[in-house]
């Protein structure tokens, strides 16, 4: 019985290629397992420790310590195939069996206990785009950490550019790029060549055709040293823009994170849901996602898909509705006919493209406000102005990203009084707009408590709950506004 945790994240590499998934666990310090099944069959694992990759596996392996020992010279067959009869008999560890024989010094094996893992996971860049992959927060297997970089940057220098690497591309053809992050370079194995046009981008910011003309690389690999670099964070350069069909400027946002998608229970029929619920979801179809709405994760695969509707045909078809719950007919059978067209939709190449560009631009603008507000704990006004008015940019009407920029604009409300009374404007203008921005009520609460007006700082934060009842923070406040009323009424 698995007793590990839910995964914090599913998703499939056609929607998020490896180099990015292993590139966010590396920058963001993740520790836990990623696994990935692939449609023929293979199956395989990284385990990470802050960041750092520290074991791999593949079922079926292919990957042996003795092979790649043989490979590089470092033991020879008569020592291979007397080594691999011990290890056969006594269930020993490889390395530690050809150490302790005096074939292998221990920074030998630990060098070639590194290059294994490597190849491991180089090998995963060949699994079938259509790879379901899964992460969990669990304590991984120990090994020796390798940076996580060196792996991937020695399987994309072996494949083409794909359609990711040159959607990330074009996304930079006109900025000018220079490194920021020279750290990991050392243990990349760059070539005499690459490491000249790295070099000079230290010092001198290049655009892509800057490189291709400066570096006597084929144009190929510069492109693939340039994507590597982006994707890894290791130079800095503003995304190229263009215009929106309404001629609005609209700046491009990159999407190379690790997608995070909790996952979804399945989805109950209508007599284990009840009938107030089945109401409540017949009245939010509009608003419910197709994924949703079959009880899968966003991204989940086609055979997923049909396998949900299946399942939920049976139990949702009108026809299959017991007597005692007849009278919800009409909301069982819109429902019902909500499903076919998400099963039509998400199975159609054409429709599922479309969808999952929708889905994408969701979650692209969720992860840059939960970066924003990441910013706003760290004090860093700065970066959290520009993110939030980049957002701002590509819908004016976002009353969230107007909220943030606000509260960046007037510093948390610790910036002067001109700041702050031009914050008010921004919130007032950001309720208006939409009176579901919990964020805009709260820190609109805030000032309004920081200027004295404790009453009107209470029904902001009494709105905000009401938008968001898992807003911790304006629950407290006006639990704690009405406490010290409640106090001020008994002592009166």
């Amino acid at each position: 019985m698995d007793t590990r945790p839910a995964a914090s994240a599913i998703g499939t590499l056609d929607m998020t290629p490896l180099a990015h998934v292993l590139v966010y666990a590396r920058n963001k310090q993740l520790s836990g397992l990623l696994e990935l099944r692939a449609s023929d069959g293979r199956e395989g694992t990284i385990g990470f420790y802050l960041g750092a990759i520290v074991s791999a596996r593949i079922v079926p392996a292919t990957t042996f310590f003795g092979g790649v020992a043989y490979e590089l010279g470092l033991i020879d067959g008569e020592v291979l195939a007397e080594s691999l009869h011990e290890i056969a008999t006594t269930k020993r560890l490889h390395g530690e069996v050809l150490v302790e024989r005096g074939h292998l010094t221990e920074e030998q094996r630990d060098f070639l206990l590194a290059e294994q893992t490597c190849r491991k996971v180089q090998e995963l860049f060949t699994f079938p785009r259509d790879t379901a992959y899964a992460f969990y927060e669990v304590a991984p297997p120990q090994g020796l950490a390798i940076e996580t970089l060196a792996p991937v940057w020695r399987a994309l220098r072996e494949l083409p550019l794909d359609e990711a690497g040159a959607k990330v591309l074009s996304r930079y053809a006109t900025a000018r790029l220079r490194i920021v992050d020279s750290g990991p370079f050392s243990v990349l194995g760059f070539s005499e060549e690459e490491r000249a046009l790295l070099e000079e981008l230290e010092d001198n910011p290049m655009t892509l055709e800057d490189m291709r003309a400066f570096s006597t690389l084929r144009p190929e690999r510069v492109d693939l040293i340039a994507y590597f670099l982006l994707i890894a964070k290791c130079v800095s350069g503003s995304a190229s823009t263009d215009r929106d069909a309404s001629g609005s400027r609209r700046k491009y946002i990159p999407s190379m994170s690790f997608r995070v998608t909790q996952e979804v229970p399945p989805m109950p029929g209508p007599v284990e849901m009840g009938a107030d619920a089945v109401v409540a979801l017949a009245q939010r179809l509009d608003r419910t996602s197709f994924h949703a709405l079959l009880g899968l994760a966003e991204g989940a695969t086609y055979e997923a898909v049909r396998a949900a509707y299946l399942r939920l045909a049976k139990i949702w078809h009108p026809r299959h509705l017991p007597p005692d719950l007849s009278y919800l007919h009409s909301e069982v059978q819109a429902i019902y006919d909500r499903m076919c067209v998400a099963h039509r939709t998400l199975t159609d190449d054409t429709e599922r493209t479309a969808t999952l560009a929708r889905t994408t631009a969701r979650n692209d603008r969720e992860e840059l406000l939960r970066q924003v507000e990441l910013a706003l704990r760290h004090r860093d006004f700065a970066f959290a102005e520009g993110t939030a008015r980049a957002l701002l940019e590509s819908d004016p009407n976002d009353a969230e990203a107007l909220a943030l920029v606000a509260w960046a604009l007037c510093f948390a409300g610790d910036g002067p009084d001109e700041a702050r009374s031009a914050a008010r404007h921004m919130l007032d203008r950001a309720v208006a707009l939409d009176r579901g921005a919990d964020r805009a009520f709260y820190f609109r609460g805030l000032l309004r408590k920081k200027s004295g007006d404790a009453e009107g700082a209470y029904r902001d934060f009494v709105r905000a709950v009401q938008a968001n009842p898992k807003h911790v923070d304006a629950e407290r406040e006006a639990v704690a506004y009405e406490t010290r009323q409640r106090l001020q009424r008994s002592r009166a």
